[in-house]
């Protein structure tokens, strides 16, 4: 029967789940998929950069031989030679400027890769960091509840053999006026 009392008496564990779900960073975008395409020169981004390109050179070069062939018209030199000279030399120069252009524009795809890339790796060390909090945050949580309640329960059965040695050696009403903030004299 002691036992039994002893049971139903005894602290019962604390039993907290300490586990969560930690906040990830995430902007939306995969920087990771971006830097490949930076790299690779795919994507809409270059798609765009290329028809807009194109067009400003196209335009350029329409203009520039359509001003060169009204002074060799005003000079009397519609066809032949030096025409086919000079269209054939605008042609050559349009080969140049779509060959510079496309070299910058990858060199702007490097550098965004770059950037994109490091974004990518800051977002994943920040998700990291968040992960090692939270399994730190349930470790230490865990162990210092199962601490508690070692100690809650050490402290009890501590307590209790304390009373059964008062009990056995007389000093019930000593011990229990002491706890009870009593004197000597029961006042």
């Amino acid at each position: 029967m002691a036992f039994g009392l002893m049971q139903a008496l005894a602290p019962k564990n604390t039993n907290v789940n300490f586990n969560y779900e930690p906040a990830m960073a995430n902007a939306g975008l995969n920087y990771g998929n971006i830097a490949k395409q930076m790299l690779s020169g795919e994507g809409q981004f270059f798609d765009d950069q290329r028809r807009a390109g194109a067009g400003q050179i196209q335009d350029a070069a329409y203009n520039a031989m359509n001003q060169q062939n009204m002074q060799l018209a005003m000079r009397g030199m519609g066809g032949g030679g030096l025409r086919g000279l000079l269209d054939a030399t605008s042609a050559a120069q349009v080969g140049e400027q779509t060959s510079q252009f496309n070299l910058g524009l990858a060199s702007q795809g490097f550098q965004q890769a770059g950037q994109f890339g490091n974004m990518a790796l800051q977002q994943a060390m920040a998700n990291q960091q968040a992960r090692n909090d939270q399994m730190q945050y349930t470790r230490t949580a865990t162990y210092n509840q199962a601490e508690a309640n070692k100690q809650r329960k050490a402290n009890f059965f501590g307590n209790v053999m304390k009373v059964a040695g008062a009990v056995a050696t007389g000093g019930t009403s000593t011990m229990l006026g002491t706890a009870l903030g009593m004197n000597q004299e029961g006042k």
